[in-house]
């Protein structure tokens, strides 16, 4: 979906205020007149980040002019001041000038670190009230937009079903990336305005256990998205976080546990054996002294009898480039690496495993 304004003789399109920062997106602006001219105003902290990759995209200073002369546009930049001007057209054929917007919005993530889920606190996943100005020089226009870290392919929607698994005594929250309400399945009101924030399930469900269903809805008789709570009475396992492609956390407790070490050999040198007697008794030294190693542990985690919608729910692990295990009350990063799923069938359930590479092992060294 699109929203479009005029300013003076020019239409533009834009993209709806609710955005994923990683799918494609982009302003056309047409109906310039030959001495019309737009100004576009970004934010001046995002924006060094931003021209830096729009300019592999088009010539900020000078004209956007192809072998064949066949430009449709002028288009100047000012890093200071943080501005792209779009001229007039220099063909009257051609009055559609593009601005792709999706390196903008990426920009209001750079150094993120993601991880922090207090209650009511925004989510780092989301860069909420972000604008950008039109102006002609005589009129202006502002540009709102909701940035979710994250993306939705090419002709995917939102989903308007999904599933929360609570396991007892272990963090979880629900991060709002779209409506106003949250509501129980007989609409009672769970929370208002927690549009962008992370939303500290974990009490609510202690204090509300019958709760079955929570609905997201844009006002306050419409759900745009049910949540199915699952309770869980899993005591033994490791208690996963990851943050999926949606931009929300999500959060599971997984079986298995198996752990792998592989070393490597780092940098050794050369010690001057001068005699072939031992230093002490019993002990002979080696002509080769090693000075480090490097030791990987991965481990290995999953569920041994998956359906359907838990298989669905885990999948999004293969698509999130964070993820955390819960040790000892702390939230310990895991390391991404290949991860794959393995489905085994049988009888209608599947066998769902991952590996997982574990922070720095630590080792000695000479």
């Amino acid at each position: 979906m699109s929203r479009t304004i005029s300013l003076g003789s020019a239409t533009i399109t834009y993209p709806d205020r609710r955005v994923f920062a990683f799918s494609p997106y982009q302003c056309e602006i047409s109906g310039l007149t030959e001495s019309g001219t737009i100004t576009i105003i970004f934010n001046n902290y995002s924006v060094k980040r931003y021209f830096n990759i729009l300019n592999n995209v088009i010539d900020l200073n000078d004209d956007d002019i192809s072998d064949d002369g066949s430009s449709s546009q002028i288009i100047d930049g000012n890093l200071n001041t943080g501005t792209i001007q779009i001229l007039e057209s220099l063909y009257e054929d051609e009055t559609a000038h593009i601005v792709p917007l999706d390196q903008f919005f990426q920009s209001f993530f750079n150094n993120s670190e993601f991880g922090n889920v207090q209650n009511g606190v925004s989510s780092e996943s989301m860069a909420l009230n972000k604008e950008i100005i039109f102006s002609d020089g005589t009129n202006t226009a502002a540009m709102m937009f909701d940035i979710i870290w994250g993306a939705l392919q090419m002709g995917e929607t939102e989903p308007t079903e999904d599933y929360i698994f609570n396991f007892e005594d272990y963090p979880l929250v629900l991060t709002q990336t779209n409506g106003i309400y949250l509501k129980n399945q007989n609409d009672s009101l769970i929370s208002q305005y927690a549009y962008g924030e992370n939303f500290n399930l974990r009490e609510y469900l202690d204090n509300n256990p019958d709760t079955t269903v929570i609905n997201v809805q844009d006002s306050e008789y419409n759900t745009i998205l049910s949540y199915n709570i699952v309770d869980e009475c899993e005591t033994d396992g490791y208690y996963l976080r990851w943050l999926d492609i949606y931009g929300k956390y999500r959060f599971y407790k997984l079986g298995f546990g198996s752990t792998d070490l592989e070393s490597e050999t780092e940098e050794t040198f050369s010690k001057n054996v001068t005699s072939l007697n031992p230093v002490y008794t019993d002990l002979l030294r080696n002509r080769s002294v090693l000075k480090s190693k490097t030791v990987i542990k991965t481990i290995n985690l999953g569920v041994s009898s998956s359906d359907d919608n838990l298989t669905t729910f885990l999948e999004t692990v293969l698509t999130s480039l964070k993820q955390w295990l819960y040790v000892d009350g702390n939230w310990v990063e895991l390391i991404p690496e290949d991860l794959t799923i393995s489905r085994e069938r049988n009888e209608g359930v599947r066998e769902v495993s991952f590996d997982f590479m574990l922070p720095q092992y630590y080792t000695q060294s000479l």
